[in-house]
């Protein structure tokens, strides 16, 4: 009977850890969950920050997959961005997080569009828009 209980708690225990980590990695941008966000709005005061002749700015972390694929993307069109590694700067980490309230990469913005996420057919048609 011990050996029972302990099997079923176990058993509730991985299912509800395999929901989780589903809701999680969803909700992070995996490729199987959640639609990539474009917000629309006034963003030219990014832009000004790091004000390098770039009308893209990219926000990324080391060890990101999908900050990769968005900057092999950008270059692949050659567009001119400024990359900004918050693995780097603690105060443009805390700028991502406190001032923008932004807390997931990879984060595009231009003068009118904030994007969080990447999927290529949704950079694809940002692109083609512009």
């Amino acid at each position: 009977m011990r050996q029972v209980k302990i099997f079923v708690i176990a058993a509730l225990a991985l299912a509800l850890g395999l929901f989780a980590s589903h809701s999680l990695m969803s909700h992070l941008g995996s490729p199987d969950g959640v639609t990539d966000q474009i917000q629309l709005g006034d963003y030219s005061q990014v832009l000004a920050r790091y004000d390098q002749g770039a009308a893209l700015v990219l926000f990324t972390n080391a060890g990101c997959p999908y900050c990769e694929m968005a900057r092999d993307h950008l270059d692949q069109r050659e567009l001119v961005y400024h990359e900004v590694r918050l693995e780097q700067s603690s105060s443009e980490r805390q700028y991502f997080m406190r001032d923008l309230g932004l807390s997931t990469v990879p984060v595009l913005i231009s003068s009118e569009r904030l994007v969080t996420g990447y999927k290529q057919p949704l950079y694809d048609s940002l692109f083609r828009e512009e």
